[in-house]
């Protein structure tokens, strides 16, 4: 298994605590992937960092980005995300990579991460959220327009277990914990 690249975003304000905690919390309780290279991405303009975050980082080894190339999409509040998982595949950050959100701590190895036996993904399905288990569900007709939006056929996705409720569910998982390679295309 590989150790992944850990990536986050931070930008100033509330992130920057959570992100300061997601690193104290992957260096101590973290095992074999405690000293697992740690990212902070900036992905869009704002203001700039505290110097107590950016303290922490060097004290906590996290290397921040601060992405100077303007998106069209970045003033959406969910794109965060996707610019700094394409800027770290971009720039070769890692054979895998591994998100973290900002209000996730890692109270004991997350060994998932490391993508062992060859996988090329690895997320879970906590709960069944806005998942839907076929035709009769209520959340059912959100995916179906999802899906006619995107061009994918709605029975081709997979199904996969929530872990609370042990339902299958259409291809869903909790976007704030997961881990892919970086060839796969995923970013």
């Amino acid at each position: 298994a590989a150790v992944p690249t850990v990536v986050c975003c931070v930008e100033a304000g509330p992130l920057e605590a959570g992100v300061v905690r997601v690193a104290e919390s992957l260096r101590r309780h973290g095992g074999a992937l405690a000293e697992a290279p740690l990212l902070a991405v900036t992905p869009r303009p704002g203001p700039s960092l505290a110097r107590a975050t950016r303290q922490a980082f060097a004290r906590l080894a996290v290397r921040h980005v601060t992405l100077r190339r303007r998106d069209p999409l970045a003033w959406n509040n969910f794109m965060n995300k996707p610019l700094a998982l394409d800027w770290a595949v971009r720039e070769g950050v890692g054979q895998v990579v591994a998100w973290l959100d900002s209000d996730v701590l890692v109270l004991r190895e997350p060994a998932a991460l490391a993508l062992p036996g060859g996988e090329d993904f690895a997320a879970a399905a906590p709960d069944k959220n806005l998942g839907s288990t076929g035709p009769e569900d209520g959340n059912d007709p959100y995916w179906r327009e999802a899906c006619q939006a995107l061009g994918v056929d709605l029975d081709s996705l997979p199904r996969v277990v929530t872990d609370l409720e042990g339902a299958r569910v259409r291809l869903y998982f909790n976007s704030g914990v997961f881990a892919f390679r970086a060839a796969s295309g995923f970013a």
